[in-house]
């Protein structure tokens, strides 16, 4: 399997699972803070373009040393773990902007983050929860039937800000 194809499917698993457990924060907030240690970790890769044996095991220890993680990725991703192509594909011009958008938004997620789990952090969560899925299909496993194209997890990204955080961040782009 290709890396990038991976790292958008442990994206897309994570940012579901925290949009849809946001209730439970008080005794969730170690968690939240180890899917931050995770998220960071992908988006320095992703941002970079580069990912090594050594990145990629940590982020399978972090997801093997936690049981909550583990619980949320595995078995499902393990056996796409084996033999993975650590070149980063080209991407097309709407790809490069989605994956361009989720960089900016897990660095302002990991900003206003700062130990305590908030209403922003929320809706930063439920504007990135979509974005990854324009690059499942080609990950060909089960996840290829969440696929959207790229113009439309950048119209879900936006209509969640606006809606449940009341600000646009895409406002000046073109």
């Amino acid at each position: 399997m290709n890396i990038q194809n991976l790292l958008y499917e442990i994206l897309y698993r994570g940012f579901v699972y925290e949009k849809a457990n946001h209730k439970k924060r008080g005794s969730e907030l170690r968690r939240f803070t180890e899917h931050m240690k995770l998220w960071t970790i992908i988006s320095l890769g992703l941002s970079a373009q580069i990912m090594n044996d050594n990145c990629f095991n940590s982020i399978v220890t972090l997801i093997k040393s936690d049981k909550d993680l583990n619980k949320i990725y595995f078995p499902q991703l393990e056996p796409k773990m084996e033999g993975i192509d650590y070149d980063f594909p080209v991407l097309s011009d709407e790809k490069q902007k989605v994956q361009n958008l989720i960089i900016k938004l897990l660095m302002i997620l990991n900003i206003q983050f700062s130990g305590k789990y908030s209403d922003n952090l929320h809706v930063l969560v439920r504007a990135l929860h979509n974005l990854p899925r324009c690059f499942l299909l080609s990950a060909k496993s089960e996840m290829s039937a969440m696929y959207a194209s790229s113009s439309l997890c950048i119209e879900y990204s936006k209509s969640d800000l606006i809606h449940f955080g009341g600000f646009n961040l895409y406002e000046h782009e073109n």
